[in-house]
This record gives structure tokens, sequence and C-alpha cells, in this order.
């Protein structure tokens, strides 16, 4: 990947899936995830998504170990638009992974998850909503529905032989982030930052189960987060809170009807 620097916009090119993207600037300050969209809004961009986080981190990386430029923010945690939607399906609990998309009902819903979250309880919402129904859906045709963890946090090799590791490979870290070859990224700059493991955090079924105890149809949405060095070890957090702050970054590429993570999907099984 190169990284080309045209500060307020930064654009990557030769990205493994998404070929040549486009990113603002990140923000000066650690925001909550309505400051976080707005952020992206008034910069001309949508909040990234998890794959595109993880581009950039990649790529700001790469790019200052040779020109000494900087990381505009990129090594910190991440807010992005990719959300879990913890359901029951009529069989099992599962969870589904999307990027929310460029429309009025996906900022209403975050500022619905920042209230509930900020007053102690869940955005738990119906899950023939909508919006909801719709990122299910979306979910289901790209193969990005899982069941809802056992035990929490899922623990991952990052060592990779032949271009492949125990995290690349693993489908709930392909579910997450969208695809293998995003996943086999992130496990590389893992490597390159001494992490051995990379981590993926959850609710677990039984938390589920007491969240929607008497709550049949309905789901819990929480947004997916990116740990970066103030996280620790780099880990993700499907459970992250529309409360928690972080850095954010808006990906520039006009109104996202479909996530491209799903085009992608789509286009792979033409």
């Amino acid at each position: 990947m190169e990284l080309i620097r045209p500060q307020p916009t930064y654009d990557v090119s030769k990205v493994p899936v998404y070929g040549d993207v486009r990113f603002t600037s990140g923000s000066k300050d650690f925001l909550n995830s309505p400051q976080a969209m707005e952020f992206a809004r008034k910069n001309g961009g949508f909040l990234q998504g998890i794959g595109r986080a993880i581009v950039a981190r990649v790529a700001f990386h790469e790019d200052n170990e040779k020109t000494n430029c900087g990381l505009d923010g990129s090594d910190d945690y991440q807010k992005t638009s990719t959300v879990s939607i913890k359901y029951h399906d009529g069989k099992n609990w599962q969870t589904a992974f999307m990027e929310l998309p460029n429309e009025d009902a996906s900022y209403k819903l975050v500022d619905a998850g920042y209230k509930a979250n900020r007053n102690g309880s869940e955005l738990i919402i119906p899950q023939n909503e909508p919006l909801v129904a719709k990122l299910i859906g979306l979910a289901q045709e790209a193969g990005r529905v899982r069941p809802i963890f056992k035990a929490n946090p899922l623990k991952l090799s990052t060592e990779q032989t032949r271009g492949r590791s125990e995290y690349g490979k693993n489908k709930d870290i392909i579910a997450v982030v969208g695809n293998a070859e995003i996943a086999e990224l992130n496990a590389s700059y893992l490597q390159k930052m001494q992490r051995e493991h990379g981590f993926l955090y959850d609710f677990t079924e039984s938390n589920i189960e007491k969240m929607l105890e008497g709550k049949d149809g309905q789901a819990v949405v929480r947004p997916v987060g990116l740990g970066g060095n103030d996280y620790g070890n780099f880990g993700i957090g499907a459970n992250d809170g529309f409360g928690i702050v972080g850095r954010a970054r808006g990906e520039v590429h006009g109104a996202r009807e479909i996530p491209l993570e799903t085009q992608v999907a789509q286009n792979s099984r033409a």
C-alpha cells in the first residue's frame, strides 16, 4: 500500500480488497460515537468502518517508517461505524456485524445508543426495525453472522506462515473486519508491533440472555471499536460503548447505501 498525504484528505492506493481509498484527517480529540459520526460528516466523509480503520492504521504506520511524518492518531483507539447486533434467530444466539449506511437513520441509532449507555442501559431494538433488519440481512449475505461467544475474550496467535495466521483465518475475526485479507493485514501489523496474540472482546451468551430476558424478537446493538496503544494490546472491542471515546476518521466516497464490505462479498461470489 502507498499513503499519499494531500491534507486535509489522505489517499491510500493499492489496498487489499478495497483498491484505492480516501480518508479525512483523524480527529485531534477523543470523541464518543455521536461526536465521531458528526466529525466525519463535517469533514466531508462518513465514519470509517473497522476494515478501513485497519487499512488507515497500517498505511500510516508503513509511511511513517519511511518518512517520519507521523501517525495522525491512527495508533490510538478508533471509533468506527461498524456495529454488532446480538439477537436470537429462533434456534441460536447470533451476532451480526455490519457497517452503518450513510443515512439519517444511522445517526439516530447512534444518538439513541449513546443516551441508553449513558443512562446505564443497553440499546435494545426490535429485530424487525427497518435499519436493524437491513443490517442483519446484509450481514447474512456477506457471511458476517457468527454464534455469540461462550467465553470472553477470544485470543489468537498472530504468527504468520506463508501469509496465514490463526488470527487471520478465524471466522469470528473475519466476520468482524469484513474479510480474510484485512484480517491477515491486521495480524501482520500486530506482529510488527510485537503482539504475539490478537484479541477480540465481546459479550458472552450468558450476558445476552440476561439482557434480553423476556424480550423476544429484540436485539442488542453496540458499536465496534479498534484498540490501539492506549488500549494496551490493540484488541478489537465488539462490545464497545457509544459513550466510550476514541479517535475518529471519515471515509470519503459519497453516500454508502450498501457497505463496501458487502459489495466485495457479493462480487466475489459472482
